[in-house]
């Protein structure tokens, strides 16, 4: 009796022994995080057998599994975070190569590739240059090596080229690369400044006006330019002034550059625009007549700037009229008369912001924690404005509730907060400004920031 006893008692003690060498994962205690970092790199999955989960680690308190890695095989994706549970195992945060998240796994099932380059300075510029080299990769959205960034085609496809050169931006390992535009101001991409030959800085307009007068041309040696007046982009040479000495012309646009030199627009009396001359070499005989603006009615109309900025990306149109409304403490009739409408002409654009940070959302006033979820409306919208290094950004967003509606999911062991992220691009315009008349005022360059692809996520404190 007593020997079956003990019998009983060492097929217990084994049998347990075996349990907790293999616990059961519904009742295994919860796996504890010794460490984590912030990242920034590039990978590949390469191992389809993974579990991805939502908040942290497999097994860490309050995750979900929400995809196999067999989903995502053989995918270029970026890494953001590294944690480190207490069974050494390394996880890492991964997201789709345009930066939407996907979520947690082993790192043993990725190949890791390249870190992530830095950009530490950005300015504007203006100058033409020429492409000398045939080796470089052309990006679409930034530096090589940046995040989101892809490869569009290569130097050789545009070799001995001229183009206009509208920012540098430099990377933190001291590469200083170029964006680079047609001569009708639409992008072609960003590649290495050491592939590019500088032609000459391009003249800066300083002023602009319509005007409506006649002109003969009086002056030898006279270039006539097409696009805009000499050295300024898309410009090309297509005349002399000789072949039209005493000649007359209308004058429909003045230009000042940067050298104190007034350009003409030159159109003949069918209509035709012959090209751009200095001023210096005209003469004037007949008086400035009035211009008024020609009908706009087919063009989109906007109230504010606001309502511009706050218009997705994808919907802004090519041309548009804003409407200059009074204040709301001034009546309509006594509104000042030089106060009418601006016509306002895209010129270009550059992308700013990929997939990143633009601002916290404006109901989730502070860092919280213990939330698993946030609760944004399905109906209801607010207003957001921001200011990012570039300018305002204006931008709606569903407002954020006690219950019910959307879900954002929250690791309740992290100090988190809902924040806005997606894609911005720098607009650039020629506005021209009438009076109520229709009477045509001056035209200014302005810039608007428009919003895309913009979504709410949980942003955890660091």
């Amino acid at each position: 009796m007593k020997k079956g006893f003990i019998k009983g008692i060492i097929l217990i003690l084994v049998i347990s022994l075996f349990v907790s060498a293999f616990p059961l994962e519904g009742l295994a205690s919860y796996r504890t995080i010794t460490s984590e970092k912030v990242v920034g790199y590039s990978g590949k999955v390469v191992r389809s057998t993974d579990g991805i989960y939502d908040l942290g680690p497999h097994n860490t308190e309050g995750v979900t599994r929400v995809a196999m890695s067999s989903e995502y095989i053989n995918q270029t994706i970026q890494v953001t975070e590294e944690v480190i549970t207490d069974n050494k195992v390394t996880w890492v945060l991964i997201s789709t190569w345009d930066g939407k998240e996907i979520g947690y796994m082993d790192k043993a099932g990725i190949e890791q590739g390249a870190n992530f380059r830095e950009i530490t300075n950005e300015k504007e510029v203006n100058y033409q240059a020429k492409v000398v080299r045939t080796t470089d990769g052309i990006y679409d959205f930034g530096p090589q090596n940046t995040p989101g960034v892809n490869r569009i085609g290569t130097s050789s496809q545009y070799e001995n080229q001229s183009f206009i050169v509208s920012e540098e931006f430099v990377t933190d390992n001291e590469v200083t690369w170029v964006v680079l535009r047609d001569f009708d101001g639409n992008e072609i991409g960003w590649m290495n400044k050491n592939g590019i030959e500088k032609s000459f800085d391009y003249r800066e307009i300083t002023s602009e006006s319509d005007v409506n007068y006649k002109v003969e041309i009086t002056r030898l040696g006279d270039g006539i330019i097409s696009k805009g007046p000499h050295h300024t982009p898309g410009a090309s040479r297509v005349a002399f002034s000789d072949e039209y000495i005493n000649k007359k012309f209308n004058v429909t646009n003045e230009m000042v550059t940067d050298n104190k030199v007034t350009w003409l627009l030159l159109v003949d009396d069918a209509g035709k625009q012959l090209g751009w001359i200095d001023k210096a070499g005209t003469s004037q005989i007949s008086e400035n007549k009035v211009v008024f603006s020609s009908n706009e009615t087919t063009l989109p109309e906007f109230q504010t700037v606001e309502e511009i900025q706050s218009t997705d990306l994808t919907e802004l149109p090519e041309e548009l009229i804003l409407e200059e409304l009074p204040e709301k403490n001034e009546q309509p009739l006594l509104k000042s008369a030089t106060i009418g409408h601006e016509k306002w002409i895209k010129m270009s654009s550059t992308r700013k912001l990929t997939n990143g940070f633009i601002g916290w959302h404006p109901s989730f006033q502070y860092y919280d924690y213990y939330i698993s979820f946030y609760h944004l409306s399905a109906a209801r919208m607010t207003g957001v404005s921001v200011s990012l290094g570039y300018g305002p950004i204006s931008l709606s967003v569903p407002v954020g509730m006690n219950s019910g509606g959307k879900l954002i999911k929250s690791n309740p062991k992290k100090w988190s907060r809902p924040a806005i992220y997606g894609n911005v691009t720098r607009v650039k315009w020629k506005v021209k400004k009438y009076t109520t008349m229709n009477q045509y005022i001056k035209t200014e360059i302005k810039y608007t920031n428009q919003p895309s692809s913009y979504y709410t996520k949980t942003r955890y404190k660091k």
